[in-house]
């Protein structure tokens, strides 16, 4: 098993709301992303999505309740379709 150094991994680029995928399994890709201020409201809706905070803050809103995270916390929205 090949482990993986997220401080490592997000040492390495500085660009925000840029994806950089680390790792696939399954057909996933599992992305890292930097963040900051706010970004549009947009769906995926056919795809579950997973989020987790590394260093930080996120606030994440849904259609319907608004969902917050911190650091070393991570919260995931399944698909509706």
């Amino acid at each position: 098993m090949n482990k993986i150094s997220l401080d490592e991994k997000f040492a390495l680029f500085d660009a925000h709301w840029q994806p950089k995928t680390i790792a696939a399994l399954n057909g996933q890709e599992v992305k890292l992303v930097k963040v900051r201020g706010e970004f549009p409201w947009h769906s995926h809706g056919l795809e579950d999505e997973f989020f987790m905070v590394w260093r930080g803050r996120l606030r994440v809103e849904f259609r319907g309740p608004r969902g917050h995270a911190r650091s070393r916390r991570m919260r995931r929205r399944a698909a509706r379709g």
